[in-house]
């Protein structure tokens, strides 16, 4: 009988390891559909960021809740938070003082980008289930039929001079 030897440490893990071998191996854009690039869209990363962090249990780790926990799973949670920041945004935050002392945890990661982005409560509507609504957000259905009608507009007008 032929044993593949690569298994057996995923066969006897501990169910920590298993835990995190199956947080490490998370696929982020089943979760996570645009990039951090500033305040324009830091609601919708944050949403999709906490839903992902959520899944694999490890709200913990952005509340600094760390006591406890291994060191990787840290590391892996600032790893997504990193990945998911536009080359520019990353840039930014690690030309920023004090990168060592500050991004040691997960959880001044998350804070900073809060601090930076992140509308003050006076801003925001109100929470849903756990969702924030932020005043100014465009009416999808308004902006939706105004982009159709632009459309129908350039085609009629396209027909006419070609006629």
């Amino acid at each position: 009988m032929v044993c593949d030897t690569w298994l057996e440490p995923v066969v006897s893990a501990s169910t920590q390891d298993r835990k995190y071998i199956q947080a490490l191996n998370v696929n982020l854009s089943n979760f996570i559909s645009v990039k951090l690039s500033g305040k324009s869209n830091y609601p919708i990363w944050k949403i999709q960021m906490l839903c992902l962090i959520n899944s694999q249990k490890l709200l913990h780790v952005i509340h600094g809740e760390t006591l406890g926990i291994p060191d990787k799973y840290d590391t892996l949670v600032k790893g997504w938070i990193f990945s998911t920041t536009s080359e520019q945004l990353f840039k930014d935050l690690i030309y920023m003082e004090n990168l060592f002392d500050d991004f040691f945890f997960a959880s001044a990661v998350w804070n900073k980008l809060a601090n930076l982005f992140d509308l003050p409560k006076s801003d925001r509507k109100g929470v849903t289930f756990g969702i924030e609504f932020i005043n100014g957000a465009p009416d999808l259905e308004t902006e939706s039929s105004r982009g159709v009608q632009e459309i129908q507009d350039t085609a009629k007008n396209r027909l006419k001079r070609e006629l």
